[in-house]
């Protein structure tokens, strides 16, 4: 009986190590959704949000098309760092019978730490902002700003907290109560 017990025990012990291939399983955390880097899929939502309120009235700008790169990277150490290398937007503004060019150039980058709360994300004062937003009217300049929290969706006060959905590769931020807002901003995972 004790010979048949010494036989027994190392073979459960062989049966165990070849079911899990004698490799430890590791923890993996999981990332929430938003935490990556997000690309500008709308750049007309985006834009329009950059205009200071009040500058044009809604119904006067008709987006022509862009281009270059527009990033928002949530870090999972609660930092949000925008990117633009360069970006840039193009508007036809009409007034009366008047059709005038609004172009928008950004280049460089900024960053803010935020919070996030269900599907609430705030973010903070800037915390570094190398980024130079310019926008003509017919060549003319009108803005020039070298701070993220003059123009940049999320980052202006007290327009700095928005609700957002998140699936996979598509991201969603509805900045509350921002004038001019056209809605949602839309990105897609970089």
């Amino acid at each position: 009986m004790l010979k048949k017990l010494f036989l027994f025990i190392p073979l459960v012990l062989f049966l165990l190590l070849a079911a899990c291939d004698g490799k430890a399983t590791e923890t993996v955390a999981v990332q929430p959704c938003y935490v990556g880097t997000w690309q500008i899929a709308d750049g007309e939502t985006f834009f329009l949000a950059t205009i200071p309120p009040g500058a044009f009235e809604p119904d006067t700008l008709e987006y022509t098309g862009g281009g270059g790169s527009m990033t928002y990277t949530f870090q999972d150490d609660g930092t949000l760092v925008v990117a633009a290398l360069p970006a840039v937007a193009k508007f036809d503004f009409r007034s009366g019978n008047d059709l005038s060019g609004l172009e928008i150039n950004v280049t460089g980058f900024g960053s803010a730490k935020y919070q996030v709360k269900d599907d609430m994300i705030e973010v903070g004062p800037v915390d570094q902002s190398e980024i130079n937003f310019v926008a003509k009217l017919d060549n003319e300049e009108m803005m020039n700003s070298t701070k993220l929290s003059e123009f940049a969706p999320l980052f202006v006060p007290p327009y700095t907290t928005a609700r957002f959905t998140c699936s996979g590769d598509q991201l969603t931020l509805t900045i509350l109560n921002m004038p001019g807002a056209t809605g949602p901003i839309e990105f897609k995972r970089e």
